[in-house]
């Protein structure tokens, strides 16, 4: 619903109700499903902030995915871990680029790795995939910024780096996507 009809109204809602709800696991004591609700609140705030601009968002949706990471530990729950792990860095880049601070993307590099890492040992070859891509972005935009900033060499070393990290045929649709 928050999709198609007033999506910021509706994510605002869904903040509440979340909230509500997350609420009445912490009276209880449900560990898991303070998790859970935290991940979801973390999501909409993200989405808040990338439909609407506000950084205060992506604030919260950070404090959000953290709070689940007390539950979903890498040996615990590998699976949630590195799922909220790796939007927990898809937020810190979405802040960098909003922001343009380098400090978000070195955040989503620590937290892309961590996701990698776990999705490697439980032998999760898309999100690995997944991971890396993301990675290799992350360093290409650090590149583009060095680039605009009358740094070449600097931007060459965060290109040869992201070309580590995308897969041969990833690369080459992105390169044609470019119009290169």
């Amino acid at each position: 619903l928050a999709l198609h009809e007033n999506p910021r109204e509706n994510y605002l809602k869904a903040a509440e109700s979340l909230g509500l709800a997350l609420g009445l696991y912490k009276s209880c004591g449900l560990e898991c499903d303070i998790a859970e609700t935290c991940g979801a609140l973390g999501d909409v705030y993200a989405r808040l902030a990338g439909d609407g601009g506000e950084t205060d968002y992506y604030t919260h949706a950070i404090g959000s995915y953290e709070e689940a990471l007390r539950t979903y530990t890498a040996d615990d729950f590998p699976g949630e871990y590195a799922d909220i792990m790796m939007r927990l860095g898809d937020t810190h880049v979405s802040l960098a680029e909003m922001q343009g601070g380098p400090n978000d993307y070195e955040e989503a590099f620590k937290a892309y790795g961590k996701s990698l890492g776990v999705y490697t040992r439980v032998g999760a070859a898309a999100e690995s995939e997944t991971l890396n891509v993301r990675i290799g972005r992350v360093y290409k935009a650090l590149g583009d910024r060095e680039a605009v900033s009358n740094n070449p060499d600097k931007a060459i070393e965060y290109y040869d780096e992201a070309l580590l990290y995308y897969p041969e045929d990833t690369a080459r649709r992105e390169h044609a996507a470019s119009g290169g």
